[in-house]
């Protein structure tokens, strides 16, 4: 049978990644932006932003519509799957897929049922976020679950020096360090609030560069926005296994 190859723009990309710039964030290794991150190849896609003096408030629809034009952009470009760069466009994540013909994957809250399904009855799943104030149920039923279906805690750094010292101290690989532990005096509070977490998941994509540690410390399941990078990649593109019969 012959094989029916789509024609694209750039060949060899599997993962495109629709990207909204924050330029205050140093991106490590780990990070969604940073294009280290991964064992293979990624393209990016970058979301403009509001023009300064734009202050109307916007429908979701509005919202949307760069995150459409840039998908649009990628698959034609040659992407067999999409990423988000930004765990908040889970409000998306029905309307990006519908305006593509590839899958997208836009925000890490989707391994949310994934991780729940994966403990014991009792156990929650543990959500850090950039802003519990503001990680309302609407953002958990736009990727396909409620805080009815699973059990969960959420934890924010949005009022933590962990904010202060990413955002607001000049891009170094030097201060990586002192994150980490910050974000380890984070989960360990979270921890003991909480102590039914069975899994973490990172909502925020700047937060990556800390699973290895988090896991490590407290040997727990770490799911984030490399994670599902990574999953939507074997999706669509992972190779044939080259072992001995």
């Amino acid at each position: 049978m012959q094989k029916n190859v789509r024609r694209r723009a750039i060949y060899g990309v599997a993962i495109g990644i629709l990207m909204h710039v924050d330029e205050r964030i140093w991106r490590a290794p780990g990070d969604v932006g940073n294009a280290t991150s991964f064992d293979f190849p990624v393209l990016y896609e970058i979301i403009p932003p509001r023009e300064a003096n734009d202050t109307r408030p916007l429908t979701i629809d509005e919202q949307a519509a760069p995150y459409i034009k840039a998908a649009k952009r990628l698959e034609y470009l040659g992407a067999r799957a999409l990423v988000g760069g930004c765990g908040w466009r889970a409000l998306f994540q029905r309307k990006v897929a519908d305006a593509v013909n590839i899958p997208v994957f836009i925000s890490s809250l989707l391994q949310v049922p994934l991780a729940h399904q994966s403990l014991a009855k009792g156990k929650k799943v543990g959500i850090v976020t950039a802003n519990s104030e503001l990680l309302t149920d609407e953002y958990f039923k736009a990727v396909g679950w409620s805080r009815d279906s699973i059990p969960i805690a959420v934890q924010g750094i949005q009022d933590t020096e962990f904010v202060n010292v990413l955002l607001n101290d000049q891009p170094s690989p030097e201060k990586q360090p002192t994150l980490e532990s910050m974000m380890i005096d984070i989960i360990e509070d979270f921890l003991h609030r909480e102590p039914r977490i069975g899994a973490i998941v990172f909502e925020c994509t700047n937060l990556p560069p800390f699973s290895a540690a988090v896991r490590e410390t407290f040997h727990l399941p770490v799911f984030d926005a490399i994670t599902l990078t990574n999953f939507a990649y074997q999706a669509v593109a992972g190779g044939r296994f080259k072992g001995y019969y």
